[in-house]
């Protein structure tokens, strides 16, 4: 069930084996999961040796296609491979905005209205094949094309409105505001221009394309898409298959871009791994998820983005059964699981605890969900308010009774101590959202001399400045031992924001993110966060801005242009990082606050992955950033105050 410990073995001292025929087969050729690295990484048994690379044959995981998943090429790696070609390769808005970043692959959006990019891309590809792969430059850090494939699949970054002279006959202005619609038409046609160029330069190979984004509903209107084009959606969560809006919204959607292509199309899904609940059964509904996709489903590219968490074993132990046979019975495994890992006394407790979560997700949660949650996770409010006070007591008086019920240093004990951790921490965070407040934070108004931008903190106002302190950002009460704190001031100029760190940090350029600490601020002007800039500062010194339109129409974060006047500078040493801020009233679409106004936002700190530690923030975050229900205020005080 998982590598280590979580083997079952019946003792057999004789094996008799009559004929046998067997009837199953694997009916999806992709069954893949990011699930190895972190146990492989963070193997918690000395005393057992590690094999959990084994599991890709106990689990029937495989990729039978010459398929690959993934965003490629690299917006990065193809600036360096076509050097002043970014008019060409990246789409300008009719504000004159270019989506074009040097230093992210996030912030690029490739020129789709463009049939000079089309052409440019067949002739990379081209270029990669005639080569025998050794020029390869476009595909450093990502997927690389296969014997079968090219594939093209965007960045992350959203882009709601695609109009310019060339794509102005696929956009329809009933969908600008449809946020997984506006932009379909235009990559439905991008996707036959490539197609056709493909075909040209390349007629054995197939263009593997996606679903996603602002272009996952189907196009409105017709399109003559070349043989040689295979698709994969970007939609679906089983945790929500139990929801008829939500599963017809899957439905249609696959049915639409099926009946586009003239063949079926691919599902890349998705978890949901913000809490222990929503981990712990999507395994379960997994094969439903997929049986509910019905024969618009292409068996050859199935692939699940949820993973690296095997205290869930009994959770992606069901996907991937589901995944070599989608008729899989997951209730009968399951049941039959607990008695044979945990002895029957235990076991029987654990069916109960494991039922006590389908009946309250399914009773109390699914009826609410309205038919856009078939993809997003599943918000903190409506989370809590199934698995409330009662429901955690209960929970909780069963998991210690099934531990209970195990002998002290049995196995059935160590498979116990496995799986409760996890289980503790939800708990705790559960409790903790329902005694959540608000902080506030008073924002002293300065005269604008009194800041040198220079990172170091050693202005006196920033002493009499008070610290915002940071907690566990998911409710959990882990220590942050980097002891991340911020402060900020304000006047009619702009904010001025400190932020500092304690530790050695990583800094890396060109990934703020990834191998960089940073933290975030997060700033929305006015009282009503109908929208809000998003600013992140990594110790390397970089810095990366973002928009997000949250009323009337939650829309996705964009990357915006640095105003004139935007200060920042970074100082780190052995022993910390800082970094000083200056952010004009001018980034803002918003008039220049008054004093004794208020405003929200919040402050974030994150280490970068290869840390692992605890990800820190001034207002809890409930583990998603830009819900701005759990903002905090900041209040603006005036001269003197």
């Amino acid at each position: 069930y998982y590598p280590g410990i979580g083997i079952y073995s019946k003792p057999c001292r004789e094996l008799s084996v009559r004929p046998v025929s067997y009837k199953d087969h694997a009916e999806f050729r992709e069954r893949w999961n990011y699930a190895y690295p972190r146990i492989e990484k963070y193997w918690p048994w000395p005393d057992v040796k590690k094999d959990a690379r084994r599991f890709d044959n106990a689990w029937r995981m495989a990729i039978e296609t010459p398929w690959s998943h993934g965003h490629s090429p690299n917006p990065l790696a193809v600036q360096k491979a076509y050097p002043g070609k970014q008019e060409t390769l990246f789409f300008r808005n009719q504000d004159g905005h270019l989506y074009y970043n040097h230093v992210n692959a996030n912030g690029n959006v490739w020129d789709v209205t463009n049939p000079e990019l089309a052409k440019l891309f067949a002739e990379m590809f081209k270029k990669y094949y005639d080569t025998n792969g050794k020029w390869n430059l476009p595909w450093k850090g990502c997927h690389s094309p296969t014997s079968e494939y090219v594939i093209f699949c965007p960045t992350d970054t959203y882009v709601r409105n695609f109009s310019n002279e060339r794509s102005k006959k696929f956009i329809y202005p009933d969908r600008l505001e449809v946020r997984h619609g506006s932009a379909s038409d235009v990559y439905a046609n991008f996707y036959c221009m490539l197609g056709r160029e493909l075909k040209k330069v390349l007629p054995t190979k197939k263009l593997a394309v996606y679903f996603y984004h602002s272009y996952t509903d189907p196009p409105k209107g017709e399109f003559d898409f070349p043989d040689n084009v295979r698709g994969t959606l970007c939609n679906g969560n089983p945790i929500y298959v139990r929801n008829p809006k939500a599963r017809k919204l899957w439905q249609d959607r696959i049915n639409g871009w099926s009946k586009a292509l003239k063949h079926p199309v691919g599902v890349y899904f998705y978890g949901d791994l913000t809490n222990a609940f929503t981990q712990a059964i999507q395994g379960y509904y997994a094969g439903e998820f997929l049986r509910a996709l019905g024969p618009s489903l292409w068996r050859d590219a199935t692939f699940l983005d949820a993973g690296h968490n095997w205290r869930f074993y009994y959770s992606y132990y069901l996907v991937f059964r589901s995944l070599w046979n989608p008729n899989f019975n997951a209730k009968a495994a399951l049941d039959e699981h607990w008695d044979l890992l945990y002895g029957k006394k235990a076991g029987a407790i654990l069916k109960e605890f494991y039922q006590l979560i389908l009946d309250r997700w399914e009773n109390r949660i699914i009826p609410k969900l309205a038919a856009h949650k078939g993809n997003e996770n599943v918000t903190p409010e409506v989370l809590y308010a199934a698995m409330d006070g009662r429901t955690i007591e209960k929970m909780e008086a069963l998991l210690k009774a099934a531990y209970n019920a195990t002998a002290p240093g049995s196995i059935e004990r160590r498979r116990m101590d496995f799986i409760m951790p996890r289980w503790k921490k939800e708990f705790t965070v559960a409790r903790n959202y329902h005694l959540n407040t608000i902080p506030e934070y008073r924002t002293r108004q300065i005269a604008g001399t009194e800041v040198k931008v220079d990172g170091k903190l050693d202005e006196e106002v920033w002493k009499k400045a008070p610290v915002m302190q940071f907690k566990d950002a998911t409710g959990y009460n882990a220590q942050l031992a980097a002891k991340p704190e911020a402060r900020m001031l304000w006047n009619k100029e702009g904010f001025w924001i400190a932020c500092r760190a304690q530790g050695k940090s990583n800094a890396q350029k060109g990934s703020i993110f990834n191998h960089s600490d940073n933290f975030e601020c997060i700033l929305s002007p006015g009282s009503k966060k109908q929208d809000y800039v998003q600013l992140v500062i990594s110790a390397a010194g970089e810095i990366m801005l973002n928009h997000r339109t949250v009323l009337p129409i939650p829309g996705y974060l964009t990357p915006i242009r640095k105003p004139a006047g935007l200060l920042w500078a970074v100082s780190r040493t052995d022993s910390e990082w800082s970094f000083e801020l200056f952010v004009p009233h001018k980034t803002f679409d918003a008039p220049v606050p008054r004093a004794y106004s208020s405003m929200f936002g919040n402050f974030i700190y994150n280490t970068s992955y290869k840390s692992g530690s605890v990800m820190g923030s001034w207002s809890v975050t409930m583990r998603n950033n830009h819900d701005t229900k759990y903002f905090g205020r900041m209040k603006l005080l005036g001269k003197g105050d």
